[in-house]
């Protein structure tokens, strides 16, 4: 009977002690994970826009396993999301769930990992899919990603016939980076693919009609479509 009781003892003290170990990482509860330690905030050259979505009007949970796709939810400042599958897509967490990035608006982004599930039983991954309910001349957005770093990610815009107006590529790092795309007729835009696995976005902005903007800023929109 004694020996029974150390055993039982030992077991608990030994889950006790996973438990205080565990981290959440890149929005999904990991045992004996020490959450990332975001790097030093970058400030980052940003367009003018007339719409700005930070994702921080809401409150978000740390992990995946608790909410859902975004869909429609922004869809009254002119966008609507989609994944790659009916019950996948990116969903808006806060940076609780350790993703390990910086220089995003503080507290939330919309996050991609595709090693994990949500509630929905969808898979938070992409391509990720902006449709606008008017056609517009330029979309930017930061991006970035500490376990995916190094990885590149592209935006891509397509007229309302579905044909390519501009694309933009760079290669994912800790600090949030800034991802753009500019041209005639947008009606829809493309954010990464099935890899990298796990990046997240913030601070997405879009405008109607062309901005005028210092030239220091993002290329003066592209150079108005080069």
């Amino acid at each position: 009977m004694k020996t029974l009781v150390l055993v039982l003892t030992f077991t608990a003290l030994l889950f006790s002690s996973i438990v205080a170990e565990a981290g959440i990482v890149d929005g999904v509860v990991c045992p004996g994970e020490i959450p990332l330690e975001p790097p030093p905030v970058v400030d980052v050259d940003r367009p003018l826009t007339h719409v700005l979505i930070d994702f921080d009007d809401v409150t978000a949970p740390c992990v995946f396993a608790s909410t859902g796709p975004l869909r429609d939810e922004y869809l009254g400042l002119g966008v609507s999301f989609s994944g790659p599958g009916s019950a996948d897509g990116l969903a808006v967490l806060d940076e609780c769930g350790g993703f390990g990035v910086s220089g995003h608006s503080s507290p939330n982004f919309l996050a991609a990992n595709c090693n994990s599930m949500m509630q929905n039983g969808g898979t938070p991954w992409g391509p990720e899919t902006l449709t606008f309910t008017e056609t517009i001349v330029s979309c930017s957005a930061l991006v970035g990603s500490n376990s995916g770093q190094g990885y590149a990610l592209s935006m891509e815009a397509y007229d309302i016939g579905g044909g390519l107006v501009a694309s933009d590529t760079i290669v994912l790092a800790p600090e949030m980076q800034l991802l753009g795309v500019a041209g005639a007729a947008i009606k829809t835009v493309v954010v990464g693919s099935t890899q990298p696995c796990v990046w997240v976005l913030d601070d997405l902005g879009f405008d109607t009609e062309i901005t005028p903007v210092e030239d220091s800023s993002w290329g003066t929109i592209k150079a108005f479509y080069r």
